[in-house]
């Protein structure tokens, strides 16, 4: 009874045993098979299933060949579809981006950029060409001059000290500024510009100083319109250095004065004349005379030793006024000179042009200055000229 049921046993075992492989193999087949329906495989890649349909698989190792083979080819289309792609993309996003508008980095999301007016767009389109036109400024570029070939030629000669120009015409951009005007320059008058705004005032002075119409080259002509450059330069220094025939002429003397002391007599003549020349431009006295200058414009003993980057515009434009006044041209053009005066400077000014012994022409919208400065009046009206002696 014992070795009946221990054969029982055994037979039962193996019976039990045969039946588990089969179930498992049959679960692992139809585990497959689902998995490998809901990975949704093209049917031309499983060709052992029915379109819509299931059906049983080829066998568990063919099944799993050709989920291999699959996931081969499907490896093999990415790689390669991933480089052909690649560069597409990439062009397809930097077109994109040249499609984009331009966003500013600084700007959340949050607080959109303010849309500009027109009148703001007008005012930076406008400054951008202005800022474009400082970098090669040129009068003959943005003005159409002409003027009298008689009077062009009669200006040359070199003993004139007076300004004779007939018939010349100005236009800017085809508007007519000046037509047939006649411009007359007395020397040792002083003359008041007088005349609408926009009507071309500041740039009849500015074609005058850059000798666009025909100016006697014996006439030494300075107009004082920018600021000094804002750098280490005291603002004593800033006008001293104005005057680069005295700078030159010092440099000279200290180096012949080196080549004396080392004995060589050869500069004596020329040293000699080198001290001639400074004494008849008053070279002693220049330093006073500017920080005289300075003075009367406001500056303090202090301020004329201070570098002219520390001060506004409005102190700069007063150290190229003074500039101006310390070099004593033949010929001065003043544009507006006391728009950045205070009353005092503007007073001092006033007593200082008075006795200006030399030419003297400037634009200024302040009726009692120019009453009390100028010796004759200049009306521009209508594109011409005209002439008064005496006050406004």
């Amino acid at each position: 009874m014992p070795k009946k049921r221990g054969q029982k046993g055994k037979k039962g075992k193996q019976d039990d045993g045969f039946k588990d492989k089969d179930d498992k193999v049959k679960d692992m087949m139809s585990t497959l098979a689902l998995e490998d329906s809901g990975d949704e495989i093209d049917d031309d890649l499983a060709p052992s299933r029915g379109r819509g349909k299931s059906s049983k698989p080829k066998g568990g190792f063919a099944l799993l060949d050709d989920l291999d083979d699959e996931n081969e080819m499907n490896n093999e289309n990415d790689i390669d579809g991933g480089e052909d792609e690649a560069p597409k993309k990439d062009q397809i996003q930097s077109e994109k981006r040249r499609d984009l508008p331009d966003i500013d980095p600084t700007k959340t999301d949050d607080k959109p950029a303010k849309k500009m007016t027109n009148k703001e767009k007008k005012k930076l389109k406008k400054m951008q060409e202005f800022q474009e036109q400082l970098g090669d400024f040129s009068v003959q570029s943005q003005f159409t001059v002409s003027q009298q070939e008689s009077t062009a030629k009669g200006a040359l000669l070199e003993n004139a000290t007076d300004i004779k120009i007939e018939n010349f015409s100005i236009s800017a951009r085809g508007k007519d500024l000046f037509v047939n005007a006649i411009l007359s320059i007395t020397r040792g008058r002083r003359y008041g510009l007088v005349g609408p705004n926009g009507h071309g005032k500041t740039t009849l002075l500015n074609h005058i100083a850059q000798r666009v119409l025909a100016i006697p080259p014996n006439i030494d002509v300075l107009i004082c319109e920018q600021e000094v450059t804002a750098d280490e330069t005291r603002a004593i220094d800033a006008v001293l250095n104005a005057d680069k025939k005295r700078l030159a002429l010092l440099k000279e003397e200290k180096e012949l004065v080196k080549k004396s002391d080392a004995g060589d007599d050869s500069v004596t003549d020329r040293l000699k004349q080198v001290y001639e020349e400074l004494d008849a431009i008053g070279a002693s006295s220049a330093e006073a005379r500017a920080r005289r200058i300075l003075a009367g414009l406001g500056f303090t003993a202090e301020m004329q030793q201070r570098e002219t980057h520390h001060f506004s515009g409005g102190w700069r434009m007063r150290v190229s006024l003074a500039r101006a006044l310390f070099m004593e041209p033949t010929l001065l053009l003043l544009d507006e000179p006391t728009n950045h005066l205070d009353l005092n400077a503007v007073i001092w000014l006033d007593n200082y042009l008075q006795n200006w012994k030399k030419t003297l022409l400037v634009v200024s919208h302040d009726q009692q200055f120019l009453d009390d400065v100028c010796t004759d009046i200049i009306h521009l009206d209508n594109q011409k000229l005209y002439y008064y002696k005496g006050k406004l």
